[in-house]
This record gives C-alpha cells, structure tokens and sequence, in this order.
C-alpha cells in the first residue's frame, strides 16, 4: 500500500511541474507598456554573424522584382522559343560474329564493315527534334558459307564487296 502512495505522490508533483511550464507566455508582464528595443545596428549585426535586416523599401523593390535563375555552363537548358540546328559526321563499324550467322547457316564467317560515313543534320525545337542521315557503307568480307542442312560438298567461298547508300530520319 505504501508503494502505491508513494507512486501517487510523484505523479502529482510531475504534473505540477508541467502545469507550471504550461502558462509561459511570450508577454512577459515586466515589460508591458514599454518601449520595444531597438533595432541592432548592422556593425553589431555583422560581429555577431546574424544575417542583416532588411529596410522597408529594399523588401518592396526585392519583392517586386522577378527571382533570378542562375545556370552553370554546364547546364543543358535550351529556350523553348529558340530554334536549334546541328550538323555533324559519323564513322561506323558494325560486325556480324559468325555464331550469330550459324542460327541460320552451318557455316559462316564473322563479317564487319571496313567503315561507314555518315553526314549528319538535326532541327531542335521546344523539345522536338528531327535528325536525318546520309552516307556510306562498305560490308567485305571472305569465307566459307553453307546453308544450314546443306552437305559439306555444298559449301561455297564467297569473296564478296557490297557498297550500300543509306539514308535514315529519327523523330524524337
């Protein structure tokens, strides 16, 4: 029983003190009435490391006046009320490995464009853009080619030269 008793009487001193702490208030009654204090000067301003107040009119004119964007160099913003033009060159190579040839031959040998050139064109706006390419390409290649389920006797060398005009457009 005197645990109990003893349990009751802490609990009512927690809430006293709480209670207590409860009625602060941020008028304090001493200085009621009394004039407000002044307004740091900006050398006690900047010698306590505070940012400094602003005066009236410089809030007005900063409040009136539009935010400023800065963008690093780096920045890949474009205006979308601008037109861009880009025009370039491209070089190629692209090679066919024999095991992607032997899904559809018994036998095959890797093939590879000597090289390719391409002229390139690109109309950027409001983020639409239309690319369009125009160039060359040279596939050589030598060996030997059997179609798949073709005996061996049937195996052909092939000794080939293809010159392809190839134009593209991309949309995006």
């Amino acid at each position: 029983m005197s645990v109990v008793a003893l349990g009751c009487s802490g609990l009512s001193a927690s809430v006293q003190a709480q209670a207590a702490q409860d009625d602060f208030s941020l008028d304090d009654p001493a200085t009621e009435g009394a004039a407000p204090a002044p307004a740091p000067s900006p050398a006690e301003t900047a010698a306590s490391g505070e940012p400094a107040l602003l005066g009236d009119e410089q809030a007005l004119q900063e409040e009136a006046a539009p935010d400023e964007t800065f963008r690093e160099s780096t920045d890949p913003y474009e205006d979308p009320k601008e037109h861009y033009l880009f025009v370039g060159g491209a070089w190629r190579y692209v090679r066919m490995p024999s095991f992607v040839l032997e899904w559809f031959l018994d036998s095959a040998p890797s093939i590879g464009t000597a090289g390719s050139f391409f002229g390139e064109v690109g109309y950027r706006k409001n983020g639409f853009q239309v690319t369009g390419e125009l160039g060359w390409m040279n596939w050589s290649f030598k060996g030997p080619f059997q179609l798949a389920g073709d005996p061996i006797a049937d195996t052909e060398w092939l000794d080939a030269k293809f010159n392809f005009l190839m134009a593209t457009a991309t949309v995006t």
